[in-house]
């Protein structure tokens, strides 16, 4: 509504005054607006040509050091909470003291980051799955996020468990003004807006840390920005681009998949170029010990021209990505072209599930240049399995202006650009299987994949003595 748009412009107005006020920079020809699909982000007021965007000084930063008596760095905040530094996570007083902040705004009572407080969006504007209603969720199913949200939601909920139990023994009595909902709100928060506190705070310990003002700014991939940290001063933002009048600036958080970009900031970008696919690796402790005991994990067992460095990683990590072409993040090292978008871990645990399945030891066979029967079956048993998940996680089309809200619309599209991250990847691996499967004629004698009944016809017309043994045994 109009009234709405007042009030955001005069809150837009007092938060330039009130950060220019203070030490902060922000380029005269760039202005602070709002709108109801963006919320509060900058535009150019007049044409730009790669401009220095803003500078915020460490003084406006806002995290757990304001509770930091010893320190001199940044304000102190005179707030219960400070008696708890040491006993509750840093990063969680930082949740709880933007929490008071916020509650102190609404109570009116006076605070250095009034202005910036006022333009943070509320619970009611939240986009990310922690968000989600069961009518939002269900346009999560059959991806990891729907289970990433659940456990994202258990961990704060521990988080803020901890906390209250902690103030209410030391005889905290307010405890409880510290709401889960309002936990969540500021953990959202921080999550979309902060960044690394080392980077201009280099000796104390790394904590998420606030930025006002430049932390307005929305994401773009395409966006060419420069960061640039001066210890203990300040934080400047840059643009390598030329703006036009009236046209939007854009961050840039470095490549994100669309999981990442909803769980953390509550959006997703169609046609995501770094979009991925998760891919979690558990072996059982029993098997991991085995294959340990065999050394199979020893870069000469590693198959198909596989980096053993991008296994280990992977190894180590239990979890790789499973990526298309053209993805920024790279793909994989392999002598076979189809298998660049798998994981090498994966790989590696495929082929060695194919040695054991065929009595193979490892020292028996060229891991680069496998027979063709462990070749097949291990390119199978990988094939069976994205086959699997795309049975999960179908494309589908749909109309995106038809859903109820952003939340249905970017778990939407965070949702079918897995679905096509999968169906492209179970695309490249059905090549190679369909160039050697045979169907309806006799096979020749190359490898082939074949059905029974297909091979019953080869058996009959190469060793017909033998086959009608076998006939007559059946």
């Amino acid at each position: 509504s109009s009234t709405v748009l007042s009030d955001a412009h005069s809150l837009a107005k007092t938060l330039r005054t009130w950060f220019e006020a203070n030490g902060g920079w922000l380029n005269p020809d760039v202005v602070i607006v709002y709108d109801g699909s963006c919320g509060f982000h900058a535009r150019a007021s007049k044409s730009l040509g790669a401009p220095v965007i803003a500078k915020c000084p460490a003084q406006l930063t806002l995290s757990y050091l304001n509770l930091d008596r010893s320190q001199t760095r940044v304000p102190h905040v005179d707030t219960p909470l400070q008696s708890f530094l040491g006993q509750i996570p840093n990063h969680v007083l930082t949740y709880l003291l933007l929490i008071e902040l916020r509650q102190r705004f609404f109570d009116k009572q006076a605070s250095l980051w009034e202005p910036y407080i006022a333009c943070l969006p509320g619970p009611e504007s939240m986009t990310t799955p922690i968000w989600f209603t069961d009518e939002d969720m269900a346009f999560l199913q059959g991806t990891n996020l729907a289970q990433a949200a659940v456990t994202t939601r258990e961990r704060w909920n521990a988080e803020w468990e901890h906390a209250i139990d902690t103030m209410e023994k030391s005889g905290y009595d307010k405890a409880r003004v510290y709401s889960f909902e309002m936990f969540c709100w500021a953990a959202t928060i921080i999550s979309s807006r902060a960044f690394s506190s080392d980077r201009i705070l280099p000796d104390f310990e790394k904590s998420p840390i606030l930025f006002p003002v430049i932390d307005i700014l929305n994401h773009s991939t395409k966006a060419r920005v420069d960061w640039n940290f001066s210890s203990y001063d300040n934080f400047t933002l840059a643009s390598r681009e030329e703006f036009s009048t009236g046209e939007e600036l854009f961050n840039n958080y470095a490549p994100k998949q669309n999981d990442e970009l909803l769980l953390g900031y509550g959006f997703a970008i169609p046609e995501n170029p770094s979009e991925q696919f998760a891919v979690k690796i558990a072996l059982p402790l029993h098997q991991e010990q085995h294959y340990l005991q065999m050394d199979a994990f020893n870069a000469k067992y590693v198959p198909f021209g596989m980096s053993a460095a991008s296994l280990q990683e992977d190894r180590e990590q239990n979890q790789g990505f499973i990526r298309t072409p053209g993805n920024p993040f790279g793909r994989y090292d392999c002598s076979l072209p189809f298998l660049r978008g798998i994981p090498p871990y994966v790989v590696h645990l495929n082929f060695l599930a194919t040695l054991n399945s065929l009595g193979i030891e490892l020292d028996a066979i060229d891991p680069a240049r496998p027979p063709a029967r462990v070749f097949i079956k291990t390119i199978l048993g990988l094939y069976q399995a994205v086959r699997s998940k795309s049975e999960r996680l179908p494309l589908r089309k749909i109309d995106l202006s038809t859903l109820a809200n952003d939340k249905q619309r970017f778990a939407a599209i965070y949702r079918d650009g897995q679905a096509k991250v999968i169906y492209e990847i179970l695309k490249e691996l059905e090549a190679p299987i369909m160039k050697r499967r045979v169907c309806d004629q006799i096979p020749g004698f190359h490898p082939v994949i074949t059905t029974t009944t297909e091979a019953l016809l080869a058996f009959e017309r190469d060793f017909p003595a033998q086959y009608a043994l076998f006939e007559t045994g059946l």
